[in-house]
């Protein structure tokens, strides 16, 4: 079992109960409409996926780091201070999960390419955590859960949602623009894709923005590292700010 498959599994408690689903199409529509009730099936999904690295378990795994978002959107102003105070817990569960994958790199035996749209997923997470932090930006989340029917080796699809000016698009994280992409057009006008490289500066790779972002947690970043985190996090927040503001209906 891998350093990241024992994060999210050895703190579980036993399973108990009975499970209603277990598929991660099913599992997704509960985190939007019962996502107080969604822990018990998450842990046995990331069970089930704990035999190898995959792109299922990196999708399972960012849904696992940001439950606590997808309970506050659901409660609104009933949210507690328990789930306020997980909340708060993000940034370092999710940094914890970009230094497991690090701990893979190279690893003959995980898909390498597999692995990099893992770290490009769960860092676009952590710098939409590093925006959160300004108040400016506190009204934009990224929630790992879009509306895919086919999960299959796909990168994971963020939900973008602006919490006070009102908005909602879908956000992904990839070199090329998949198929499905292309082929729907109702949909294509609220999509929004970040290319990796445009995260980075010319002597920078994806490793080392990850490895960045976990100085900056640890709270020991470099002036150079802050400086590539900020440019990152610049970058996300124009190309979600610009895709709202060219949707919109003209005056």
């Amino acid at each position: 079992m891998s350093s990241s498959e024992r994060f999210f599994i050895e703190d579980s408690a036993t399973l108990g109960g009975s499970l209603t689903f277990t598929t991660e199409h099913d599992l997704d529509q509960q985190l939007w409409l019962a996502p107080n009730e969604a822990a018990e099936n998450l842990k046995f999904l990331l069970k089930v996926h704990q035999g190898e690295m995959s792109p299922a378990l990196s999708r399972l795994a960012l849904k696992a780091v940001t439950l606590p978002l997808f309970i506050r959107e659901y409660d609104g102003d009933e949210t507690s201070e328990d789930t306020r105070e997980a909340i708060r817990t993000i940034p370092e569960r999710n940094s914890q999960l970009l230094d497991a994958y690090l701990d893979r790199v190279g690893d003959p035996d995980i898909d390498q390419g597999m692995l990099k749209q893992a770290i490009d997923d769960a860092t676009v997470l952590q710098l939409a955590s590093h925006l959160s932090k300004a108040e400016a930006y506190d009204d934009t989340i990224l929630l790992p859960n879009g509306p895919e029917e086919d999960h299959v080796d796909k990168p994971t699809t963020f939900t973008v949602l602006r919490r006070q000016q009102l908005g909602r698009a879908l956000l992904y994280v990839s070199t090329i623009r998949p198929a499905a992409y292309i082929h729907t057009p109702q949909t294509t006008g609220h999509r929004i894709r970040i290319r990796p490289s445009d995260l980075l500066t010319d002597d920078a790779s994806r490793f080392d923005l990850a490895e960045a972002l976990i100085a900056e947690q640890d709270e020991n970043i470099s002036k150079e590292d802050y400086e590539l985190v900020e440019r990152a996090a610049a970058h996300i927040d124009t190309a979600i700010t610009n895709h709202f503001d060219r949707i919109q209906p003209q005056s």
